[in-house]
């Protein structure tokens, strides 16, 4: 928010609620501001869309030959600098490097409620307002916290789809300002359907975490870079660039298109982006320990994960979910969502140089066993499921394994297994996986193995 009065209210039920007196001018939903063009751009793919996902690689034979780029440190010196090389490789070929810090970085309280989770937890609502170059951009956090911890309990870190009100219990949540996540991601903001509320709850399982212990802080990715093609203009990019900068690729004029240099942005660094921020906010937050954050995420927010961790030391932990091709599967494998499935539908997800490896996976200097040997020695959860094969679960499994003996530098005795692990089973310490038996989705079992995980961690 730019402007607008602030005033405080006590509300009963233990609600302190920071109220904005501004209008909608100052609060105004992130959707396109040419919906009508992006709606053409989106439809015009959609064929070659549908006709990329009909001839993915889902039959194991065909996985083609490959050879991995080499892990080559030998000492724990040698892989430090290694490393600097690798995540430079990372910056300039496939997700575009991290934006810079903001120069100031202000958390406001927009709400307290003291009985949160029927007086389990202490519920957040904050709002982190970033400023670089004079200008400002902000997103809100959703926060809860045990109600009763004798000490700050770490904090589980990760973006959601739709909007912090899809996921929270309580129905006095803030609307986001992100586009409505679904096919079409450009779409208005919109209320929490109630046949939705349930399902949603799911995926966030607010609820069992603080009753084992823990912090939860979660973020809409649409606040942070709405999920479309236009999404630059409406994102922390706003920040760094100006209104020429961000235009999406459709609206310029070829020729110039063709003079200029491949894109540097893009929207899974911006995601990034914005989980370090809130991993900074909760530095300020007294009720929780931010020395031992995790970031999560599911699907392409476990890609987010990953690469936040990847740059973010400050992690003490990362967990992906699901994360698939760019995540935590090998490319090289050529099976389920490819660089070509990846890069097609959605070109702002990674950096303009990525469409070079379009069917061309055997040229990328690096692959995404090495985005998780980034993480070493911190905490590593790559988690599958057995029927999701877009995303590669066998090539997720083969990156964790191939990513071990990083933590073996660092005298962590990690021997991952030679073939997966059995269903619903956890394999590894520190660096850990596992595969459930169920499609693309995280669940509460899901969750489940995860607190286990910060139990090991952190206990």
């Amino acid at each position: 928010m730019t402007g607008g009065t602030m005033k405080s209210i006590l509300l009963a039920g233990g609600i302190l609620m920071t109220a904005f007196a501004a209008g909608a001018a100052d609060d105004p939903p992130r959707t396109p501001d040419h919906d009508d063009r992006l709606r053409i751009a989106e439809q015009a793919m959609n064929p070659i869309v549908e006709e990329l996902y009909n001839h993915r690689c889902l039959d194991e034979s065909k996985v083609p030959a490959y050879t991995l780029p080499a892990i080559r440190a030998k000492t724990r010196q040698e892989w430090e600098a290694e490393r600097q090389e690798i995540l430079r490789q990372f910056a300039s070929e496939i997700y575009g490097p991290l934006p810079p810090p903001p120069d100031k970085l202000t958390v406001q309280t927009l709400s307290v409620r003291e009985d949160a989770l029927n007086g389990l937890a202490v519920r957040k609502e904050l709002r982190l307002i970033a400023e670089k170059n004079g200008r400002k951009f902000d997103f809100d956090v959703l926060l809860y916290v045990p109600r009763n911890a004798k000490t700050p309990p770490p904090v589980f870190i990760g973006l959601n789809f739709s909007g912090n009100q899809y996921y929270a219990p309580e129905k006095d949540v803030r609307l986001t300002r992100g586009p409505k996540f679904g096919k079409a991601r450009w779409n208005a903001t919109e209320p929490v359907p109630e046949t939705w509320r349930s399902l949603s709850m799911s995926a966030w399982n607010f609820e069992e975490a603080v009753r084992r212990g823990y912090a939860v802080a979660t973020a809409c990715y649409g606040e942070i870079f709405p999920d479309n093609a236009d999404g630059f203009r409406k994102s922390i990019y706003t920040l760094f660039y100006d209104e020429a900068d961000l235009r999406p690729e459709y609206e310029i004029p070829l020729t110039e298109l063709k003079q200029r240099p491949p894109r540097r942005m893009s929207a899974l660094s911006a995601w990034a982006w914005g989980l370090i921020r809130i991993r900074e906010a909760l530095e300020r937050e007294p009720l929780v320990d931010a020395g031992k954050a995790i970031a999560i995420g599911h699907s392409r927010l476990g890609k987010t994960a990953l690469w936040a961790g990847a740059n973010d030391p400050g992690f003490a932990a990362v967990i992906s979910n699901n994360s698939g091709c760019l995540g935590a599967a090998l490319s090289r494998r050529h099976f389920g969502e490819t660089v070509q499935v990846f890069f097609y539908p959605h070109t702002f997800w990674g950096c303009g140089n990525l469409g070079k490896y379009v069917e061309n996976e055997n040229a990328l200097p690096v692959d995404q066993h090495q985005l998780l040997a980034l993480i070493a020695p911190r905490g590593l959860f790559v988690a599958s499921s057995s029927r999701d094969l877009g995303a590669d679960p066998r090539g997720e499994f083969l990156a964790w394994k191939h990513a071990a003996p990083v933590w073996r530098l660092y005298g962590f005795r990690e021997d991952p297994p030679g073939e997966p692990p059995p269903l619903n089973q956890p394999a590894g310490g520190r660096l850990r996986y596992y595969m459930k038996e169920g499609k693309h989705s995280i669940t509460v079992q899901d969750w489940r193995m995860y607190y286990d995980f910060a139990d090991q961690l952190f206990r």
